[in-house]
């Protein structure tokens, strides 16, 4: 280990102008990559129904633009500040959760709500199956059953019935946007705390339309010019 650290700080100390731009222009080709969306982790954004039906609101998670919220509130229904949460999840699902129950009430009258959700025009992405699922209470004496409604679906509503899930919704060929309808019809003493909508794509992961893998070899191919500058520079 003694012989080691001189190594290395030799190494640093005598780095050549043209070493250090070939590796700047390489980390530059890692950034562009990057920023083009082909990490693939898990992520999570949580608004309040406030702010989702506020006019003119849009979001973006991952690859999946998501507006034209329209959620209703009042006595029985959701709360202002309820919470929304939307997710991009580790299978590259993305999955938007409706917590009726945030403040403390579970929703006991029937309802429905809408908005949107679309592919981002820079990805090549499109919707492949749709799933929903309902968690509920008090079923005894009671019953709830929530239809989840997104176009182009088939067949057109997934229905879950006292908290027994449909099977899987199939979206048309080359599906990139949709407008959705959940509705949900409750019987006393039943409630609704919370549900679910889930929407894979094909491929599971972003794909974006740039840049082409030509574009790549482009960008690798000026580092290396640049570094055959720095050397006659040297």
């Amino acid at each position: 280990m003694n012989g080691f650290v001189p190594l290395v700080i030799g190494f640093k100390t005598t780095m050549t102008l043209s070493t250090r731009s070939f590796l700047n222009g390489a980390l530059a080709i890692a950034g562009v990559v990057s920023s083009f969306g082909f990490a693939t982790s898990a992520q999570a954004i949580s608004f309040t129904v406030a702010e989702l039906n506020m006019p003119g609101f849009t979001t973006k998670v991952g690859d999946k633009v998501y507006d034209g919220f329209s959620i209703p509130t009042g006595s029985g229904l959701f709360d202002p500040n309820d919470t929304v949460v939307i997710s991009v999840l580790g299978s590259g699902a993305h999955q938007i959760d409706f917590n009726g129950n945030a403040t403390g009430t579970n929703l006991t009258a029937s309802g429905s709500l809408t908005y949107n959700i679309a592919v981002d025009p820079a990805f090549t992405n499109t919707f492949s199956i749709a799933q929903q699922d309902t968690q509920g209470a008090n079923i005894t004496g009671g019953s709830y059953i929530r239809s989840f409604m997104p176009s182009y679906l088939t067949p057109s509503s997934l229905v879950n019935n006292n908290g027994t899930p449909p099977g899987n919704g199939t979206f048309a060929t080359g599906t990139t946007s949709v407008s959705v309808v959940d509705s949900w019809t409750i019987t006393s003493p039943a409630s609704i705390n919370s549900f679910s909508d889930r929407y894979l794509q094909n491929p599971a992961f972003p794909k974006p339309k740039t840049p082409e893998p030509s574009a790549v070899l482009s960008l690798l191919a000026l580092g290396l010019c640049g570094t055959l500058v720095s050397r006659r520079k040297v």
